[in-house]
C-alpha cells in the first residue's frame, strides 16, 4: 500500500491492545497534522489519536468495534507534499533544531515539593528528580 502507514502506537504502560471506537474522519477526508482522527479505548480510557502530518486519508483498515493490537495498520494516508511527520506516529528519529532551546531538568528537594509515589513513577522516566516523601 502506498502512503503513511498510521499504526497503532502503545500510549500506555504495557498496553496490549485496544477497541475502536470511532473514526473521527472518513475515507477521502483531508486532514491536519495532529488533528484526531480515531477513538480508541484502552483498558484505561477513551483516547483520540493524532493525525501524523497534514494529508488525505486514503483508507481505514480497521472497523469501529474491532479490538487490535499495539503495532496494527488503523489506517493510511496521502501526506501533503509539504508535510513533515511531528508526532510519535512518524518513523525515524528526529533531529534537534538548532533553535531548540536545551531541556532544563528541575531538581526539587522535600522542602520544595512533596510528591506522591505516583507522581515519582509518573515523572522518572521523564529524568525529573523528585525528592522522596
Amino acid at each position: 500500500m502506498n502512503g503513511l502507514s498510521i499504526t497503532l502506537a502503545d500510549v500506555g504502560e504495557g498496553l496490549a491492545e485496544a477497541e475502536i471506537v470511532g473514526w473521527l474522519v472518513a475515507e477521502g477526508d483531508t486532514v491536519t497534522a495532529d488533528q484526531p482522527i480515531v477513538e480508541i479505548e484502552t483498558d484505561k480510557a477513551v483516547i483520540e489519536l493524532p493525525a501524523p502530518v497534514d494529508g488525505i486519508i486514503a483508507s481505514l483498515t480497521v472497523a469501529v468495534g474491532e479490538v487490535v493490537p499495539v503495532g496494527a495498520l488503523l489506517a493510511v494516508m496521502t501526506p501533503s507534499e509539504s508535510a513533515a511527520p511531528n508526532s510519535s506516529n512518524a518513523t525515524g528519529p528526529v533531529a534537534p533544531s538548532k533553535e531548540t532551546p536545551p531541556t532544563a531538568v528541575m531538581v526539587a528537594s522535600r522542602a520544595d515539593l512533596a510528591s506522591s509515589a505516583l507522581a515519582r513513577d509518573v515523572l522518572r522516566p521523564a529524568m525529573i528528580a523528585l525528592a522522596a516523601s
